[in-house]
């Protein structure tokens, strides 16, 4: 390095080098829109006449115009009219802007409503109810997987994941004990014999091996 570059670090040296990274302050871009704009925004939408979708634990709660037949277009439209009219001249938002924000701030509403809400959650499980081999705990499950409250539903599955893995680790505990019981017979060691230990010494099983 040489040049010009050591005199500029020579003057940032003395200088303090932190001003290198504080020189200029982060300010807000030109275009961006400012509080009044996006509280304007807020306020139209407060206006929107929305129904409740149909109650699912599986997705975000969602909302629909009750207005059938409008398109988020017509929404924009209105938003600009409602807010240039008592505010002549008032800065507004661009479709593009407008349905950014939307999804930002007001993800959940949609605009008219199906004849019928689709979840892809509720229908695997519809279709995993109609197979022939589940068991009755499996059934249960899925039955409460599909009501609103899942909360009754996490605590069975959590109770026969809970029995699983104490068979689990019931059968790896058994195996090993039995493992071990074969390695010291093999080496000359005596086994611990569950006999020997409540007493019973006279069976032939609890001596040692010659």
């Amino acid at each position: 390095v040489g040049g010009s570059r050591i005199s500029r670090l020579r003057k940032a040296i003395e200088s303090v080098i932190d001003n290198l990274h504080t020189r200029r302050s982060v300010g807000k871009p030109s275009h961006a829109f400012e509080d009044s704009v996006i509280d304007d925004f807020k306020e139209h939408c407060a206006t929107w006449v929305l129904e409740d979708a149909f109650l699912c634990s599986h997705r975000l709660p969602r909302r629909y115009f009750t207005e059938p037949n409008i398109t988020w277009k017509a929404v924009h439209d209105r938003y600009v009219d409602e807010t240039t009219r008592p505010k002549p001249g008032a800065r507004t938002m661009s479709y593009s802007r407008f349905t950014q924000y939307l999804r930002y701030y007001f993800l959940g509403v949609r605009l008219t409503r199906t004849t019928v809400d689709v979840c892809d959650c509720c229908v695997c499980l519809k279709i995993q109810l109609q197979q022939p081999d589940l068991t009755e705990d499996e059934r249960n499950v899925l039955l409460l997987e599909q009501s609103p409250n899942l909360d009754s539903a996490i605590a069975q599955r959590r109770f026969i994941s809970n029995q699983h893995i104490y068979l689990y680790f019931t059968v790896q505990q058994m195996t090993t004990r039995t493992s071990k019981e074969k390695q010291a017979q093999t080496q000359g060691k005596p086994a611990i014999n569950i006999a020997f230990l409540f007493g019973n010494s006279d069976n032939s099983s609890d001596k040692p091996n010659a």
